[in-house]
């Protein structure tokens, strides 16, 4: 079975990192990964403008030692809701929090202008229970994230609360005002509810690999893409899942005869060649 992961995190610091997960992906036939960063203290590295080119460089360099592992890969970078976390409790003051995380959005955008970078992931709002005003300055973050993948034509992966049809028409009221392409959305690690209100609504999704989550989707399954959102981190191993597991769960499904080989080839190929302009 040919497979991919549309969206998960590596890191040569605390975990196995790129060429070592890339090779066990191949090995399992996996011919695909889409590599997002997280924050700059995932990686060890100060919650400073300088730490967080860092955190950029590291990632891109990731993607390169995964693609020599025999696989094709793309990075995307972004500003994590942990991250606006994070810099909040470093600064006492919301407008220099605010400054210091559109400069490093800045940086990201001349990377995606510059061809290291594919897009920007992950960005979005939390979906665990934080003060408003972190809540509110995510939000405002998002918002100029999506202006940058206006102007340049480029992909944003979402972190988002999952909040049903309300999560995916706010997305779509963003959307609207901000004059952004429906495509350039990805909305990742979607629960059932938001998967199928946004797919209804043509906004692209990733879901988790799990059998039992996939199994919920029924028809709609084939719209997707799948992935793993593992953390690698060996202090949290399995967080969310292994990629090269992926396999493992599909085969579930197949042995239920619950998935086809047409669906098999759309989620993992043709959504991927599509979505991320690159031949199988």
């Amino acid at each position: 079975m040919i497979f991919s992961d549309a969206h998960l995190h590596t890191n040569p610091v605390r975990g196995l990192g790129a060429r070592e997960i890339a090779k066990r992906v191949r090995l399992n036939n996996g011919w695909f990964l889409a590599i997002v960063s997280l924050t700059p203290q995932h990686y060890n590295l100060p919650l400073t403008f300088e730490g967080f080119q860092k955190m950029v460089n590291l990632i891109i360099k990731e993607s390169k030692a995964a693609a020599e592992s025999g696989v094709k890969t793309v990075c995307l970078a972004g500003i994590h809701p942990g991250m606006v976390d994070q810099v909040l409790s470093k600064y006492s003051d919301i407008d220099k929090a605010r400054e210091f995380l559109l400069r490093c959005l800045r940086y990201v955008a001349d990377k995606v202008r510059g061809g290291e970078l594919i897009g920007i992931g992950e960005v979005g709002r939390q979906h665990y229970r934080v003060n408003p005003v972190n809540l509110l300055l995510s939000d405002y973050i998002l918002d100029r994230a999506l202006e940058i993948s206006r102007d340049l034509d480029c992909i944003v992966h979402l972190h988002l609360e999952q909040g049903s049809i309300i999560t995916v028409e706010n997305i779509l009221e963003k959307v609207r005002r901000i004059n952004i392409k429906r495509d350039n959305i990805i909305i990742h690690h979607a629960d059932l509810n938001v998967a199928t209100a946004s797919i209804s609504n043509g906004l692209r999704v990733t879901v988790l690999g799990y059998a039992n989550m996939l199994n919920r989707l029924g028809g709609i399954i084939h719209n997707i893409m799948i992935e793993s959102d593992y953390l690698d981190d060996l202090n949290r191993p399995g967080v969310c899942m292994y990629p090269w597991n992926i396999p493992n769960e599909i085969e579930k499904l197949i042995d239920a005869g619950k998935i086809s080989q047409d669906d098999l080839d759309k989620i993992f190929i043709d959504r991927i060649s599509e979505v991320y302009h690159i031949e199988y």
